[in-house]
């Protein structure tokens, strides 16, 4: 009976697959991604980002993570600025005065754009390491960024950021 009752099932089965324009193949093909199923949609929708590694929205998500673009002038400006800098913060950094309150004063000696100084975060914990971050503005575009620290000295010249202006954002998970 109950072999009887499973050969009139898988005949629906066909038979309603036959009617509804697919084959018994149909049922099982897409498994192994080569079934038309498994492609692209045509709206367009779930499409690959030119970066096939890259999340859907990482563009936009992480637009806060990238500086701005800086005017020639202004990049030009802030490398002179860092070249002159360089050597102040080295000696600042062997003398052991890598807090925000010994380096200010040396920055806004620059004579730049504001200035924007903190205490350097460690890189795995929000604990603050013996040091400084720090941030400043050159003409329009252009930013200083850069950390002090009893090992070294780091200066870069690059745009400002969206939200945090000169400072490099924070480290995000």
């Amino acid at each position: 009976m109950l072999l009887r009752r499973t050969a009139i099932v898988g005949s629906l089965l066909v038979v309603s697959m036959t009617v509804g324009g697919c084959s018994e193949d149909d049922l099982f093909s897409n498994l192994n991604g080569t079934h038309a199923a498994n492609s692209t949609p045509r709206s367009g929708a779930g499409q690959l980002s030119p970066d096939a590694d890259a999340l859907p929205n990482y563009g936009d998500n992480s637009s806060a993570r990238r500086p701005r673009p800086m005017s020639a002038t202004d990049e030009r400006e802030a490398l002179d600025k860092a070249k002159a800098l360089r050597p102040v913060l080295e000696a600042q950094r062997k003398r052991g005065r890598v807090a925000p309150r010994d380096l200010r004063p040396v920055l806004e000696k620059l004579g730049a754009g504001r200035v924007t100084i903190a205490e350097r975060a460690a890189a795995t914990s929000a604990a603050a390491a013996k040091g400084s971050t720090f941030g400043v503005f050159v003409g329009r575009t252009a930013c200083l960024t850069g950390a002090v620290t009893e090992e070294r000295v780091y200066l870069q010249v690059d745009g400002p950021f969206p939200d945090t202006g000169c400072l490099e954002p924070p480290v995000a998970h």
